[in-house]
C-alpha cells in the first residue's frame, strides 16, 4: 500500500513530504531495494520543488547505499542536482556534476576526446548531460569575456543537445550564448544566425509554457542581443523593433514588476531602444523610452536592496539622464 500511495503522490508537496517521513520512519526501505528508489525518488521530487541541492544529495546516498546497480538512476538524481545547481547560475557546481553524472551512464567512453558514445541504451541521455556539460563551460567562458572558447564550447553544446533531440531552453541558451560570443568576437553575421534561431525557438517554449518565467527572460535576452547585432550591422530600424520585442518578452514573467533582475532588464532594453532611436534623430521619440527607462531603473533601485547582484549603477542613471536631456534639445547622442 505504501509503494502505491508514493507512486500516486505526484508533484503534490504535501503527499511528499507524508510519504517521506512515513518511509524514513519504517526503514523499510534500507531492507527493499524497491522502496529506496521510491524514497530516492521522492527525494528528488523535493529537490526540484525546493531547489535544494540537498534533497538530490540525499536521493545520491540512497542509491549508493541501498540500491544495487544503481549507476543509471544515480546519474539520474546527479543530474537532477545539476538542473537544480543550473537554475541557480551556479555554473562551476552544474558542469562539476553533468561530470560525474556523464561518468556514471557512460563508462569508459572517451566523449572528451572526441571519441564514440559506446551505449545502446539511454543514449539521448548521456548525448543531453553531455551538451549541458558543454553548455556550462561556454557560459563561463561568455562570463569570463573568453568570447572565442565560450563559442567553442557552446557550438559543442549545441551539437550534442541536437544529436539528443532537445529542442528545450537548455538548446535555446546555448544559441544565445553562441550567438552573444560570436557577436562580441567580431562574427555579426553567424551572430545573426544564431540569435534569431534563439528567440524562434524560444518564442515556441513561451507559447507551449506561458508561465515559465525562465523562457520569458530568456527570450527578452536573446531580443536584447540580437537588437546589439543589429546595432553592429548599423540596421537601427530593426534594433529598434528588437528592443521592443525584449521589453515585451521580459513582461510576459509572471509578476514581473516585482521581480528586480527583469524590472532591470526592462529599464536597460528602453535606455538601449532610446539611444538608437536618438542616434536616428527621432528625438521624440528617444524621449519616451528614456523616461520610461529611467523609471524602471529607479525601480530596480529600490527593488534591489536585498539583491545588490541587480542594482543599477550610478553611472548608467546619470548617463541615461544626460542622454534624455540632450534628446530634448534635440542634440545628437554623444
Amino acid at each position: 500500500m505504501l509503494v502505491l500511495w508514493i507512486a500516486s503522490s505526484g508533484t503534490d508537496i504535501s503527499a511528499i513530504e507524508k510519504s517521506i517521513k512515513a518511509l524514513e520512519k519504517s526503514k523499510a526501505y534500507r531492507k527493499d531495494p524497491a522502496l529506496a528508489d521510491s524514497l530516492a525518488r521522492l527525494y528528488m521530487e523535493r529537490c526540484t520543488y525546493r531547489a535544494n541541492v540537498s534533497d538530490c544529495d540525499k536521493a545520491i546516498s540512497i542509491y549508493e547505499k541501498y540500491v544495487k546497480d544503481s549507476d543509471l538512476p544515480r546519474a539520474r538524481a546527479l543530474i537532477r542536482k545539476a538542473e537544480v545547481h543550473k537554475g541557480k547560475g551556479e555554473y562551476e557546481a552544474a558542469m562539476t556534476t553533468y561530470r560525474e553524472a556523464i561518468g556514471a551512464i557512460g563508462k569508459g567512453t572517451s566523449w572528451e576526446k572526441g571519441g564514440m558514445i559506446e551505449l545502446t541504451t539511454n543514449v539521448n541521455l548521456m548525448l543531453s548531460a553531455i551538451g549541458n556539460y558543454y553548455l556550462m563551460k561556454g557560459l563561463l567562458a561568455l562570463n569570463n569575456s573568453n568570447y572565442t572558447e565560450a563559442a567553442t564550447y557552446l557550438d559543442a553544446a549545441v551539437k550534442y543537445l541536437t544529436r539528443a533531440g532537445d529542442r528545450d531552453l537548455d538548446l535555446a541558451r546555448a544559441l544565445h550564448g553562441r550567438g552573444v560570443a560570436y557577436c562580441r568576437s567580431g562574427k555579426v553575421d553567424q551572430a545573426l544566425k544564431d540569435l534569431q534561431e534563439a528567440v524562434k525557438l524560444l518564442n515556441e517554449l513561451a507559447k507551449a509554457e506561458p508561465n515559465n518565467e525562465a523562457v520569458f527572460y530568456e527570450l527578452g535576452m536573446a531580443y536584447l542581443h540580437l537588437g546589439n547585432a543589429y546595432l553592429k550591422k548599423d540596421d537601427r530600424k530593426l534594433a529598434a523593433e528588437s528592443y521592443e520585442k525584449a521589453a515585451a518578452a521580459f513582461m510576459g514573467v509572471p509578476a514581473w514588476e516585482k521581480k528586480v533582475r527583469v524590472v532591470l532588464a526592462v529599464g536597460r532594453t528602453y535606455v538601449k531602444h532610446a539611444e538608437t532611436l536618438h542616434r536616428g534623430g527621432k528625438y521624440a521619440e528617444a524621449v519616451k523610452y528614456y523616461e520610461k527607462g529611467i523609471k524602471h531603473l529607479k525601480r530596480a533601485s529600490k527593488l534591489c536592496r536585498k539583491d545588490r547582484k541587480y542594482c543599477p549603477t550610478k553611472e548608467e542613471v546619470s548617463a541615461a539622464r544626460k542622454h534624455l536631456r540632450q534628446a530634448k534639445r534635440k542634440k545628437e547622442f554623444k
